[in-house]
């Protein structure tokens, strides 16, 4: 008990503060106890504050009291009147220890061990402990995090016009899009891509909230509440009940809309005339050029773009297919945001005729999305290589084939034919070259039957077997001799590598019979 007065203060604030919530959770507590989150949130808090305070015999209690709020919100065990007296009596001897810190006494370490014992022997050893298994820690996260955007959105349906209540309704629901188990729960990540689309609507139009929209949060906090109880229980998250039913309803009543794109203000709109000169001014010699600018933009952007396009070709064809596709055109719209506030008209063009093929997703338009996107993360690809990979890929008729050099589809070309047919004609872009490519890499199993060059005989071409080229018999005898004499003349020279070739050196000689 060794920390400064002035830290002693600040944790004495803050464990009294945390205390004061431990007190009201167990004063008010219900059938199966209090609030489980709150009361392991709560005491889980206390523990790591003592702990950072080095109060270790703070820490030892709040440990105690943690791990019986763990027991009671995994259902361990249940609660009863000798649980809540003994965690009422423990909270009540906090306080007063917490009161103590800056005189502490022998009195107070014993009373610190025997609350801690005393919970300790109401709870079972292994009751309160967390999961040991990465994947009992990701479920007890996503259980936490799902609770935690159910009382955002309740929070939001109780206020429908709380603007930091719509901005804190975003930040959680995007933290629980972030968790890789989600994916492991079809119905919860679908019911978070509707609210969150709905919610970037709601706060980019401005608009006042519908009663359609607060039944909508309402639905979704009932129904986020209902998964973060079977997450912890281990279970995925059933789409036919009361709960879901009650949330499909209120997500029918709502139209389906497209995002709201934020509007673009030139600069020069900021000036009274029109004249941007006396609102800004471009330096003489920049550090980055707008086009280099652009394309270090551009590479984030277009790396998730590919990460999106990833999991929507994992969910082709599944209940999650809706919400990946949702993703995918949401990531290319911001594509195509970022390219027209850079003023790439053409780049942004292009992608829009890319973003009317995603309408519907299939493997062929993941394909050509997938190419867009590689071209655009690579930060050293050229600006003809980006337009002809943003090129909107089309079937090619036999004019355009030829045009392109390329061959009939099931006619072997020979080698030569094909060289020749390269040099004449000029290198093909945009569709004609992924088709080329295309061709080209199945063609390549061809080369063991047919070499582009026949095989060159060589001139005494006669295999040497390896043995005559290294010692053996008496040879070997005689060169050990030599070795072993040069090693007694030079005694201080490291012998490693001369020992090394004396030991072959015998083996070579005895290898001969």
């Amino acid at each position: 008990m060794t920390t400064p007065s002035a830290a002693l203060g600040f944790f004495i604030v803050e464990a009294s503060a945390l205390i004061d919530g431990l007190d009201t959770l167990l004063n008010s507590p219900g059938a199966d106890g209090p609030d489980a989150e709150a009361f392991v949130r709560l005491s889980r808090a206390l523990r790591g504050n003592s702990t950072m305070y080095r109060q270790t015999e703070i820490s030892r209690v709040a440990s105690a009291v943690e791990r019986a709020a763990r027991a009671l919100r995994e259902r361990a065990i249940l609660w009863n009147p000798r649980l809540g007296a003994a965690l009422v009596a423990t909270v009540d001897d906090l306080r007063l220890l917490v009161r103590n810190v800056g005189a502490w006494s022998s009195a107070d370490d014993e009373r610190a061990s025997r609350r801690a014992a005393e919970l300790e022997g109401l709870v079972p050893v292994d009751a309160g402990t967390p999961a040991r298994n990465a994947a009992g820690m990701g479920r007890a996260f996503l259980a936490t995090q799902t609770s935690e955007l159910a009382a955002a959105l309740e929070r939001m349906a109780a206020n429908p016009n709380d603007r930091p209540a719509l901005t804190a309704l975003l930040r959680h629901s995007r933290s629980l899009r972030g968790i890789a188990l989600l994916k492991e729960q079809p119905v919860l990540a679908e019911v978070v891509s509707h609210i969150e689309r709905v919610a970037q609507a709601a706060e980019q139009s401005n608009s006042a909230s519908t009663p359609e929209r607060s039944e909508l949060f309402r639905g979704a906090a009932t129904l986020l509440a209902h998964a973060a109880s079977e997450i912890s229980a281990g279970r995925t998250v059933a789409g036919s009940s009361p709960e879901a039913d009650a949330f499909t309803r209120a997500a029918g009543a709502i139209p389906r809309s497209e995002p709201v794109v934020a509007e673009i203000v030139p600069v020069s709109a900021l000036a009274f005339d029109g004249d941007s000169a006396h609102v800004i001014s471009a330096a003489s010699s920049p550090a980055f050029s707008l086009a280099s600018r652009f394309r270090s933009e551009i590479v984030g952007f277009a790396e998730h773009l590919r990460r999106v396009i990833a999991d929507a070709r994992d969910t082709l064809n599944s209940s999650a297919s809706q919400r990946n596709g949702d993703e995918v055109r949401a990531a290319l719209r911001g594509l195509i945001a970022t390219a027209q506030s850079f003023s790439e008209t053409e780049i942004a063009q292009r992608l829009s005729s890319l973003l009317s093929s995603a309408s519907t997703l299939s493997s062929e338009s993941l394909s050509s999305l997938d190419i867009a996107a590689k071209a655009l993360a690579d930060p050293h690809s050229s600006r003809e290589v980006l337009l002809s990979a943003l090129e909107p890929e089309t079937g090619l008729d036999n004019g355009a084939r030829a045009s392109s050099g390329l061959p009939e589809p099931g006619m072997p070309q020979s080698p030569a034919a094909g060289g020749a047919r390269r040099q004449a004609s000029a290198t093909p872009t945009g569709a004609g070259l992924r088709e080329q490519l295309r061709h080209g890499i199945s063609e390549i199993g061809r080369l063991d039957q047919e070499p582009l060059n026949p095989r060159i005989e060589l001139a005494n071409e006669a295999v040497v077997p390896i043995e005559t080229l290294v010692y053996s018999g008496r040879a070997a005898l005689l060169r050990a001799v030599e070795l072993r004499n040069e090693m007694r003349r030079d005694r201080s020279s490291s012998a490693d590598r001369e020992l090394t070739e004396l030991f072959d050196l015998i083996d070579l000689a005895l290898a001969v019979p």
